[in-house]
Order: C-alpha cells, then structure tokens, then sequence
C-alpha cells in the first residue's frame, strides 16, 4: 500500500507505519481532529518512543523535500524522520536522541545564562554599584558620581557603558 492509501485509510486517534526509516525507526502517522500528524518512531533500550514531525500536507508536491507552509509531504516527513534517526544512530552510545536533546537544552540554557549574567556585568551597572556602595557608606559624593557617570560615560560612550565589565 502506497503512504497516501495508509493516510486516507486512518482510523482516528490510530497509529499506522507508513515506511521504514534507514537506519532506525519508522514514518507514522495518526488522524487527529487538528489534520493527520506524522511521528518518527524508535526504540532504544527496549523503550518505544515517538517524536513529532509535523503535520501531513496533502496539497504539497509529492517530490517536495521541504515542508510547505501548511506541512509536510511524505517526501519531506521522510528525510526529516531520516535525519533524526542518524542524530540516533550517530549518538547511540551516550544514549541516544534523547539523550542529544537533553545535552541540547542543557546547552541552550547554559548559553542563555551566560548571556544573561554578561548584560548584568557591565561597566554602566558597575558605576552604578559603586555608586550606591558611596551612598551605604555616607558619602555624599555618591550624588555628584552618579551625575558624572551618567553624562561623561552612559549619555556620550553608551556602548562603552554595555561593555563587559
């Protein structure tokens, strides 16, 4: 049976195998209310999981290897189902897809913090900081800094402000 019988002939809620992936896994796709979803299926330690692909376009080029706007040919859910089973395959003994994604968001997380903390650590919030410890300590020269920080350095030189401390 040809994938596009399987679709048109699927039960709803129900999973149907579509094709073999190379070198793990297999194209599936399941009728819901939204449209017809297409999953990649694999195991991996007697465990089965399924991730997403994206929706089946029936209005997309057959030959299509990229998604449409509205979603996926089979073509396209194919070689994205391909892609990740060598994401698998490659990272098997660490464990995995999963474990990839894992490493993944880690990885996101850790860059995103470090940005995070690298805005906070600038010279501008470093006067600032200086400023303020004038200020806890009594000073009342605290006042005068902030001024000539703010118009010799943050107003004139704002990148230099932005700057890493």
């Amino acid at each position: 049976m040809t994938p596009s019988k399987i679709i048109n002939g699927l039960e709803r809620g129900k999973f149907a195998s579509l094709a073999k992936v190379t070198p793990a896994g297999s194209l599936e796709a399941r009728l819901l209310a939204t449209g017809t979803t297409l999953y990649w299926r694999f195991t991996f330690d007697g465990k089965t999981e399924r991730e997403i692909i994206g929706i089946y376009d029936p209005a997309a080029p057959p030959k299509s290897f990229r998604p449409s706007e509205r979603g996926f040919s089979f073509a396209a859910a194919m070689r994205e189902a391909e892609r990740r089973a060598i994401e698998h395959h490659q990272h098997r003994d660490e464990g995995g897809r999963p474990a990839l994604l894992a490493a993944q968001k880690v990885a996101k997380h850790s860059a995103s913090e470090a940005k995070r903390i690298a805005a906070q650590n600038t010279l501008g919030n470093l006067l600032d900081a200086y400023c303020e410890h004038l200020k806890a300590i009594g000073r009342r020269s605290h006042a005068d800094a902030r001024s000539i920080f703010r118009l010799h350095i943050k107003e004139t030189w704002p990148k230099l402000a932005a700057m890493p401390a």
